[in-house]
């Protein structure tokens, strides 16, 4: 995944705001001097292996997106299977900077649930 434009943010020396109310990136905020979250969202996504002994393998792989237009639309009953699942492996990818995850689950309009991820890092 690519973003166009210039780079926003303090780390290119432009205003931390801007990224934050910007719709193409992904919301940094920061809470501290030393703390940044992240805001990210669950998705799930199929996979099937193409090539190598294992052509046609079908699975499904849980991850994070920074954008909430990837941010798969859960029904009820899913949502919190799935959030289960990702806090079971937390252990995985908390470390170094990774302080922590907080996870939100956002009803939309149609009934279904995004689920907001906020990922603490320093």
């Amino acid at each position: 995944m690519s973003f166009s434009g210039p780079p926003y943010g303090p780390f290119f020396g432009g205003d931390p705001l801007q990224v934050q109310n910007s719709p193409r990136r992904a919301t940094l905020s920061q809470m501290t001097s030393t703390e940044i979250r992240n805001t990210l969202y669950l998705t799930v996504l199929p996979m099937i292996q193409v090539d190598g002994q294992a052509f046609g393998l079908t699975q499904q792989m849980l991850t994070l997106m920074p954008d909430k237009n990837f941010a798969s639309r859960f029904f009820a009953d899913e949502a919190d299977v799935y959030i289960l699942t990702f806090k079971n492996r937390l252990r995985y990818l908390t470390g170094g900077h990774v302080k922590g995850y907080e996870f939100f689950q956002e009803p939309q309009p149609d009934g279904r649930i995004i689920v907001r991820v906020v990922q603490h890092v320093e």
